[in-house]
């Protein structure tokens, strides 16, 4: 201090550039502390956001894994539920003894030079229609056995 009670503008000057030194390291110390806690904070939510995904992803294996047992279950009672019935086994074999009688008779029949060629055609249409139907008869079967 001057003797008049002034201070020197030259003390001033020091005073205020320490005094922004200290400021500046202040602040710097400060943005140091903010940045280390919002990196710690942001870590913890990270984890915590982990942690919950991860329950979620479990609670929803688990789901798709009992719906895959009750589908797996569901499927299998179906395919043991899918013999075909009896009477369908019962109508391919009454089917196969026709087609096996038409051919024997359409055998006989081409032999001999005395029967009508209508009759031949006639029996011959028969026995195609039979095979047709023997067909059909079999592939519903194999679709249901499945």
């Amino acid at each position: 201090m001057l003797p008049d009670g002034k201070i020197s503008e030259v003390n001033l000057q020091v005073d205020k550039s320490e005094l922004d030194d200290r400021l500046a390291k202040n602040l710097s110390r400060l943005e140091d502390w903010y940045t280390a806690e919002f990196d710690r904070r942001l870590l913890d939510l990270a984890q915590i956001l982990h942690e919950e995904l991860q329950s979620q992803v479990e609670e929803i294996r688990v789901q798709y894994e009992d719906r895959y047992q009750q589908l797996t279950q569901k499927s299998e009672q179906q395919s043991q539920d899918r013999t075909p019935p009896v009477e369908l086994s019962d109508e391919i074999s009454r089917c196969e003894m026709n087609v096996a009688k038409c051919t024997a008779e359409l055998e006989r029949l081409v032999a001999d030079d005395s029967v009508a060629l209508g009759r031949l055609l006639q029996i011959r249409s028969e026995e195609l229609e039979l095979k047709a139907y023997l067909r059909g008869l079999k592939f519903f079967s194999s679709r249901t056995s499945r």
